[in-house]
Formats: C-alpha cells, sequence, structure tokens
C-alpha cells in the first residue's frame, strides 16, 4: 500500500511514515504469501488470473472466508470455485 503512495510521487517522506502509520492502526492482517504461493501459481495459470488476482483467491481459500469483490471479470474467471461475491451483496 504505501509502495503505491510512493509510486503516485503525490508523498513526501513524512506523508509516507504519517500513511504508515495509519495502515497500522487499522489492525489489518498481513499474511504471508509463501503460504499461498503454490496455489495461487496454480490458480493464476489455470483461471488465466494475474498473480495479484490468484493470490486473493488462494488466502480466501486458505482462510475459509466469505471474499467480496467489485471486480466482474474475476468473479466471471473463479465462478466454479464457489469463491467471491459481488460487494453489492455485502450487508452489515
Amino acid at each position: 500500500m504505501v509502495n503505491a503512495l510512493k509510486c503516485s510521487e503525490a508523498f513526501n517522506e513524512e506523508e509516507l511514515k504519517e500513511a504508515t502509520r495509519t495502515l497500522a492502526d487499522l489492525q489489518t492482517n498481513l499474511h504471508s504469501f509463501e503460504k499461498v504461493a503454490e496455489r495461487t501459481i496454480k490458480i493464476a495459470v489455470r483461471r488465466g488470473l494475474t498473480i495479484y488476482e490468484a493470490s486473493y483467491v488462494a488466502l480466501v481459500l486458505q482462510l475459509h472466508s466469505p471474499p467480496y469483490t467489485a471486480d466482474e471479470k474475476l468473479l466471471t474467471k473463479i465462478a466454479n470455485l464457489n469463491v467471491g461475491k459481488h460487494i453489492s451483496e455485502f450487508h452489515v
């Protein structure tokens, strides 16, 4: 995330540091790519996905969590895996 901000060239060093602190406060969980790498590659090759897209799918499969996305092309490519729901289906 911070890399994307840096690459945008819209943020200076102090702003990037502040963004890092803010992201840490969100209490998100980080997961090692190593744990899903093989499954990610398999999904990417067999489904015609990018490694980025496939890593999302592989992590969802590993965590058995209900995934939501607005990426309709991704949902079409993974439809028969029975993972992934459109964000419009999310209800609090």
